[in-house]
């Protein structure tokens, strides 16, 4: 039983450490209608909601310029 312990700790961890440094990303998402190709390289949805949250680290201090372009038919992003 303890070495069951063990390992979820462990891999606790290294999620953890994983996520701080940026590795590691969240994500999560809905749709009411998913409908996939049989080859799985071509999606078609409706009704999609989520989000993704991921950890950026910078390792010099200067001035970063963000630019956000989305291909979006409806809905709304935040």
């Amino acid at each position: 039983m303890w070495k069951i312990i063990v390992i979820a700790l462990c891999a606790c961890a290294a999620f953890y450490l994983l996520y701080i440094n940026g590795w590691m990303i969240i994500n999560a998402k809905r749709a009411v209608m998913y409908i996939g190709s049989r080859r799985g390289n071509q999606a078609t949805f409706s009704s999609c909601t989520g989000y993704i949250k991921r950890v950026v680290r910078f390792r010099e201090s200067r001035t970063y310029h963000f630019t956000f372009e989305p291909e979006l038919s409806a809905g709304e992003v935040i």
